[in-house]
């Protein structure tokens, strides 16, 4: 019988949890496309509902990944790299270092080392997280003297990441390259009630002004190559060009959503290509602005 009330139970909670994530998730979606309409502004990818329960089913598969991910604990123990520059990787708002699983074993098959900042739990303004970034770089440069840096950041670890270097513009020296997934550089018009009641949120909310007072990419690390990634379905940070800053370099991506650019395979080509120095990839839905036009 306690067998029985036990597994009920665990059955009402998941259902609970998984109707939960469809409300969220779905009223997410709702509240992007109402954006997009009110503002008057082109519907990612065209209007036709194929092409939304695609990108639907996309993200889906992304979020489930992430979780799994979550579950492992990251990706599995790599043995040493071989003598690559490292990477340093910065993840975003709920979220934790385990959403770099994907990228960090491509990283590693490259000879790349890499290490992932965890900011801890929500429920701090996110001027409250640089200091574990500064810590992460700080860290980082001492295991790896003399050696550049790359640093990856996704949604609201490109922020913290601007914040940090703001504080210790020092530690820009070593910084060759920084890229953005998704970062809401400008604000993301999704951060909105009840969402804003989370103290991160309110401060990636447009307008606030913790991202009045942050200082661009190019301004913090002007010796440092700079690219920003931004997911044309992504219905967390919107709308696309808030995702790019001034004197960077910006990518578009079709069809990719917010935790899609943690998953997909043309994210992953360009982050690789951007921390080798070369030119980035196009086609395959990817569109790159070498102008660095301001946004």
């Amino acid at each position: 019988m306690i067998y029985v009330a036990t597994a009920v139970t665990l059955a009402v909670l998941l259902s609970a949890a998984g109707w939960v994530l469809v409300v969220w998730f779905g009223g997410a979606w709702f509240r992007f496309f109402r954006y997009h309409r009110k503002k008057g502004l082109p519907l990612p990818d065209g209007p036709r509902w194929s092409d939304r329960i695609g990108h639907w089913l996309r993200e889906s598969y992304a979020l489930l990944m992430i979780h799994v991910w979550r579950l492992e604990r990251g990706p599995p123990r790599l043995a040493p790299a071989a003598d690559g520059d490292p990477v340093l990787c910065v993840h975003g708002f709920t979220q934790d270092r385990t959403n770099f699983s994907a990228l960090r074993r491509r990283l590693w098959m490259a000879g790349r080392p890499s290490d992932s900042i965890d900011l801890g739990l929500p429920g701090r303004h996110p001027r409250k997280l640089a200091r574990k970034v500064i810590a992460g770089l700080e860290a980082m440069i001492a295991r790896h003297p003399g050696r550049p840096i790359d640093v990856v950041c996704h949604s609201m670890g490109g922020l913290v990441l601007r914040d940090a270097l703001a504080t210790r513009p020092d530690l820009a020296a070593p910084i060759r390259t920084i890229v953005t997934l998704g970062s809401p550089h400008h604000g993301t018009a999704g951060a909105r009630w009840p969402v804003r009641l989370w103290p991160e949120a309110g401060g990636l909310a447009r307008g606030s002004d913790w991202i009045a007072s942050l200082p661009t990419l190019a301004e913090v690390a002007p010796d440092a190559r700079t690219v920003t990634l931004a997911g044309s379905a992504d219905y967390i940070v919107y709308p696309q060009d808030t995702a790019h800053l001034p004197g960077s370099e910006h990518v578009d991506l079709h069809g990719i959503g917010h935790a899609g650019l943690l998953t997909d395979e043309r994210v992953m080509d360009t982050v690789i290509a951007a921390f080798d120095g070369e030119e980035l990839p196009e086609g395959r839905g990817v569109t790159v602005h070498r102008e660095l036009a301001a946004s």
